[in-house]
């Protein structure tokens, strides 16, 4: 069977415990956000309690859950944010006659989705990122 040239891990890795910070290098993986200059526990590495309740944001506070990571034969040129403030209405039955609506706004998750991109490597010399 043929051995994969590259492979990517992207999404919401629940990466909270200490161990998370040196589990993908301990693994042979490189993080797009810190290879591209990113400093983990500052604001713009988290990607989660930005779009939660004031409860749980203060319970909890924000961190870096998600993560893009990778191997082999690719780089990574640009990692974003993104779907900051996204909400979905959500309509609710009116209490009253008087109520001109009846709904609330509502984030459409509590993270912060990451886009990143990647390049294929000509060859394995080269760099990842």
């Amino acid at each position: 069977m043929p051995t994969p040239r590259a492979a990517i891990l992207a999404g919401d890795l629940n990466a909270f415990a200490p161990e998370d910070l040196t589990a993908p290098v301990e693994c042979g993986l490189h993080d797009a956000f810190l290879i591209l200059g990113g400093e983990d526990s500052t604001e713009q590495s988290f990607t989660w309690g930005q779009q939660v309740s004031n409860w749980m944001r203060e319970q909890f506070g924000c961190s870096r859950m998600d993560k893009v990571l990778f191997c082999g034969g690719v780089g990574v040129k640009g990692l974003e944010r993104i779907g900051a403030g996204e909400m979905v209405w959500i309509e609710c039955p009116k209490q009253s006659p008087e109520e001109s609506e009846a709904g609330e706004g509502k984030w459409i998750t509590d993270h912060l989705e990451l886009r990143a991109e990647f390049r294929i490597l000509d060859s394995e010399t080269e760099k990842t990122a």
